[in-house]
Order: structure tokens, then C-alpha cells, then sequence
């Protein structure tokens, strides 16, 4: 969850690969929903756990699909679901049956992507909350070092009524009692990024205590 609008700003390209990838949440819903409605079921069940926080073992429960004012809502970032990878805390695991439907969600993703080759300067928008996102692996080489600026964005006008099954992580971005006021946005490459980095993501969000954006997962 965590914003309406997903921006990435294209700072540098890769040599090979690192492609995005863009799918309809409605057509990967409608696909499962007639070939694995068990896989939808375990999707909208509200027993998610969703990291809040980076640096101590907060989460809440939520579904990672949910309809709201008569839309489809995605909350699917793989990277805060369950327990943080480099950490040893008290976020319970994903089930087994959580697990398939995120491997049901990404195989059937797969099938109807969209496929955009985004090159230096280049400036990608698109509604959060409605399309499923990826990218693939990628190798640089002594000229291109791959780097996307992302840019959490809302519209007060425009912007998808939030439900509260998903509200803590837009909070945590927008909320009048945010822990963060100003982030910041690394315009040149960091050194090395501490957060393990995904080939394979969908919608995302801030923690509550992130102070910085990196780059696409």
C-alpha cells in the first residue's frame, strides 16, 4: 500500500536486463479466481503479517486484496511480508498456503505483464494500488550502473479511498503523525544497499521509521 502514485525516475540504465513489468490487478484476480479460487480466499484473508517497522519487530495483520468503494486494492510487497530477512524477531512466518498464493500471484503476473524498456531519464507513473510490479535481473558494465530514484506520490483530489484493513502503511507515508516528516532521495547511487534486493515485487510501501527511498526492488 503506502501511496496512490508509484514514480520511478530513470537515473541510469543497466547494460542488460532490468526491465519493468506492469499487470493488471484485475486480470490476475479474475485469472486465479477461475483457476485457484483457494489462492483468492488466502489473498483476501486479513491474517497477513505486514512489517511496520525496520528497526523492531512491529507488524499488524492484513489481507494483501481487498475491495473498497467498489475497487480491487493490491497490497503486495513480498519484501514486508512476514519476518524481515536479516533480522531474528517475533513477525510470524508465512504460512505455507501465504507462500503459494504469492508463487499463484506471480506466475499468473507473469503471464499478462506489460513490459517496458526505460531508459536514462526516462519518468515511469502508475496507480499503486491497481497494477501488480516487477523487474528482472539486470547486469551492469564499466559505462551504466542501473539506479531508479522512487517517488511515493498521493493525489488529495484523485486519489483511491484507503480502508482501514490497509490504512497503517499509507499512515506511515502520509499520516499527520508520521515518525518521518523529510526523506530523502539518493539522486547518486549509495555505496551498498542493506536491504536485500528482490527480482520479484509487487506493490510497495515505506516503513514508519525509513527515512530514505532506494531504488526499485
Amino acid at each position: 500500500m503506502g501511496c496512490d502514485i508509484l514514480s520511478l525516475q530513470v537515473r541510469d540504465s543497466a547494460n542488460k536486463g532490468g526491465y519493468t513489468y506492469l499487470s493488471s490487478s484485475w486480470t490476475v484476480f479474475n485469472d486465479l479466481l477461475n483457476r485457484k479460487p483457494e489462492v483468492i480466499k488466502t489473498l483476501l484473508t486479513p491474517n497477513w503479517p505486514v512489517q511496520l517497522s525496520g528497526r523492531k519487530a512491529s507488524f499488524y495483520l492484513a489481507p494483501v486484496l481487498t475491495f473498497h468503494d467498489g475497487k480491487l486494492l493490491v497490497s503486495l510487497d513480498p519484501h514486508r511480508l512476514g519476518p524481515h530477512p536479516t533480522m531474528t524477531n517475533n513477525i510470524p512466518k508465512l504460512s505455507g498456503d501465504q507462500l503459494g498464493a504469492l508463487q499463484a500471484v506471480s506466475d499468473a503476473a507473469s503471464q499478462v505483464e506489460l513490459q517496458l524498456k526505460l531508459e536514462t531519464g526516462d519518468l515511469l507513473f502508475f496507480n499503486n494500488l491497481a497494477l501488480i510490479h516487477r523487474r528482472d535481473a539486470y547486469t551492469d558494465d564499466d559505462t551504466s550502473s542501473r539506479h531508479m530514484v522512487r517517488l511515493w506520490l498521493r493525489s488529495q483530489k484523485y486519489g483511491w479511498a484507503i480502508p482501514d484493513v490497509m490504512l497503517p502503511p499509507w499512515e506511515a507515508a502520509y499520516g499527520e503523525n508520521r515518525k518521518i516528516k523529510t526523506r530523502h532521495y539518493p539522486i547518486v547511487p549509495m555505496p551498498e544497499y542493506p536491504v536485500q534486493r528482490y527480482v520479484t515485487s509487487s506493490a510497495c510501501f515505506v516503513m514508519e521509521d525509513q527515512e530514505s527511498s532506494d531504488e526499485e526492488e
